[in-house]
């Protein structure tokens, strides 16, 4: 997963194949497209800003889910958490 901040730059990305279980994203995973239709997606930037979590959809290709798709959402202003 790529995140980008134009402002102070991203921290952390953080991430979930169940929309309410979170874990740090440090290197690339599997899922099983079978079980997971969508991967939950957020960062905090350097500023303590977080970004509201977006469900990404999988996209199939070849019957297989390869590919995630994330709605672009501006980060919190207030540096609320």
């Amino acid at each position: 997963m790529t995140v980008t901040d134009a402002g102070s730059g991203v921290a952390a990305i953080y991430y979930s194949t169940d929309g309410s279980s979170y874990a740090a994203y440090v290197d690339p995973f599997l899922v099983d497209p079978s079980q997971v239709e969508r991967v939950h997606v957020f960062a905090d930037d350097q500023v303590a800003n977080r970004h509201a979590p977006s469900p990404c959809r999988l996209k199939r290709r070849n019957h297989r889910r390869t590919a995630c798709t994330c709605p672009s959402t501006p980060s919190a202003s207030d540096g609320s958490r």
